[in-house]
């Protein structure tokens, strides 16, 4: 449990500033791409690749913890479904701490559970991003009048 509480104290603040991280550089990438100049094609590819590859950068590190919960799934499953009480019990004895530790969800999370790292959370994102860029896109229209 020692090793555990280090692993949460050590990860967890710089998931929560990866996710924030996430969030600022796609807000810019799509104040870059409202402002592309399309008749500069070098540039524009540029920033639309730059902008593609934050957003996979970002599904990948959401998808990680998608597929750690759907693996823990999937071993959870086939250690129930599988014929557990015809073997020898000693081999028993050792799939019970498998059980009651792939029986909780595992997912990458901060704030103590509270916020978790899943598709959900991802699609949050993508709209803060949005609406964070179409505020900035509003007040430059308003001000520059």
């Amino acid at each position: 449990m020692k090793v555990q509480a280090k692993y949460r104290r050590a990860v967890l603040p710089s998931m929560l500033f990866t996710n924030s991280v996430y969030s600022i550089l796609f807000t810019v990438c799509l104040t870059q791409l409202w402002s592309l100049d399309m008749e500069d094609y070098n540039e524009s590819s540029r920033k639309v690749l730059q902008c593609v590859t934050i957003l996979m950068v970002c599904f990948t590190h959401y998808l990680s913890s998608e597929t750690l919960d759907t693996g823990n799934d999937i071993l959870y499953k086939a250690l129930v479904d599988n014929q557990w009480y015809n073997v020898r019990p000693d081999v028993r004895k050792l799939m019970i701490p498998i059980l009651v530790v792939t029986k909780k969800p595992k997912r990458l999370t901060y704030f103590g559970g509270a916020v978790d790292m899943s598709f959900p959370r991802f699609l949050k994102m993508l709209k803060f991003s949005y609406s964070s860029f179409t505020l900035l896109k509003h007040l430059c229209s308003r001000y520059s009048n």
